[in-house]
């Protein structure tokens, strides 16, 4: 996935146009605010008096341009303040910030989701968001600092969601709250599911949901020996977080 993220979207020939257009852009904002600082907001006027102008400048014009661009990426996607990013289609909409890399590498896990698995089915979100942030925390670099859903590890151990739940939560009628612990049980349970059963077993239990087998069935065809029902997997899973 890495590798083609690479060679596809970040080294794309119109990508790399736009990013040369970007610096341009940001280049001559940070020459006219340097040359005239006054025209700051009052905070960064006094923010560029404690650590200068240039670093002022720069810390403006960054929360300036992101703010811009989560602010046009909502208004044309509908999408709800938590969204970095969505995928509809063949298409990925999201916009340049700090986590455009993990962005990309979550949406296109979806694209490949959806192409594998073929048609939608509600019950398996879990296992096709938990993949997605699986493959976001591994494009940035894997690393405990990397987990955006870091935070919500400890509410795992004491109350994670029931199965039900899991299965049958809609993260866009939720609370966020709700949708960062669902987003982190997701992710935490199919990593589990990746290195206890192995991705041989995991890529049979993705064709086993294809092929319209139940949870159970999908579980004890694919990890022979390791859990035979859904029940089991859980139960596992939440003694290898204590």
């Amino acid at each position: 996935l890495q590798r083609f993220l690479h060679e596809n979207v970040y080294a794309h020939h119109r990508v790399l146009i736009m990013q040369e257009k970007a610096k341009r852009f940001i280049r001559a904002l940070f020459e006219a605010f340097t040359a005239k600082p006054r025209q700051l907001p009052p905070r960064f006027q006094q923010w560029a008096k404690e650590a200068g102008v240039p670093r002022a400048v720069s810390d403006y014009i960054a929360g300036m341009t992101d703010r811009y661009a989560q602010e046009e990426y909502r208004r044309k996607t509908g999408q709800p303040e938590w969204s970095g990013g969505c995928s509809l289609g063949n298409s990925i909409f999201t916009y340049v910030g700090p986590q455009l890399t993990t962005t990309i590498a979550h949406e296109m896990t979806h694209l490949i989701w959806f192409e594998y698995m073929g048609r939608l089915n509600l019950d398996h979100r879990w296992v096709n968001e938990g993949l997605a942030v699986y493959e976001e925390i591994k494009a940035a670099g894997g690393s405990a600092r990397a987990d955006p859903f870091a935070l919500s590890r400890g509410m795992l151990r004491s109350t994670p969601l029931p199965l039900d739940q899991l299965v049958h939560l809609v993260p866009a009628t939720e609370r966020e709250r709700m949708v960062t612990l669902w987003y982190a049980q997701s992710q935490s349970m199919v990593a589990y599911i990746i290195e206890r059963g192995g991705r041989m077993g995991f890529s049979q239990f993705l064709a086993a949901l294809r092929d319209g087998k139940n949870w159970d069935e999908a579980i004890g065809s694919s990890f022979p020996g390791q859990w035979r029902t859904f029940v089991e997997l859980e139960q596992g899973w939440e003694r290898s977080l204590r």
